[in-house]
């Protein structure tokens, strides 16, 4: 499928400064959910602490967990508040970081 970002539900934090792709987004027995790509120049550690400290503050209860591998970072963030999760994998990739945004909203 396809699909542009008018499809992510508000919410979702947006990243600012951020180039968003690859959006697709279903929907379902009333359940919808989606994915999409962000690009930046920021590091994974200032994505991860982005979607952290909004997501918190909107109520989710969040984990995190890091990979360190020479040359490669990769984070992953997931969160749940209800019926609403979402989940972030954040990765260092052809010079840019590079998050996928998962989500998915139960009735």
């Amino acid at each position: 499928g396809g699909g542009d970002g008018s499809a992510v539900p508000d919410w979702i934090p947006a990243y600012p400064g951020s180039r968003t792709d690859s959006f697709s987004n279903v929907e379902a027995n009333g359940e919808r959910s989606g994915t999409f790509t962000l690009h930046t120049s920021d590091s994974v550690d200032q994505v991860l602490a982005f979607f952290e400290e909004k997501l918190q503050g909107a109520g989710f209860e969040v984990q995190k967990a890091k990979l360190d591998i020479p040359g490669a970072v990769s984070a992953n963030l997931s969160a749940r508040s209800g019926g609403r999760t979402v989940n972030v994998t954040v990765a260092t990739q052809e010079g840019e970081t590079q998050g996928l945004v998962a989500y998915a909203e139960k009735p």
